[in-house]
């Protein structure tokens, strides 16, 4: 059995850009326009957590940053400057 399979972009999106020829008009809103996608395009296209990816995109620098200034900061206290000026 043939099955149609459809995804849904937002109007001006780069993927309905890309995949015009491809969009239903009929089942199409305001904001959004659905694709019959072929299956080239379900081999090339790859789901996407947003909230997930929002979140490791904020939460990887600041771990970053926390660290380095974690370790920037126990240096600092550890840090002994003794100037020698010799005799």
């Amino acid at each position: 059995m043939d099955e149609e399979l459809y995804g849904l972009t937002t109007k001006n999106s780069y993927t309905a850009k890309m995949l015009s020829e491809q969009v239903d008009l009929k089942k199409s809103d305001k904001k959004h326009v659905r694709l019959l996608l072929n299956q080239e395009n379900i081999a090339s296209f790859h789901l996407k957590n947003k909230t997930g990816s929002t979140i490791a995109t904020i939460a990887i620098p600041v771990v970053i940053v926390g660290t380095v200034a974690g370790i920037s900061a126990a240096a600092a206290d550890n840090m002994v400057i003794g100037l020698d000026f010799g005799d």
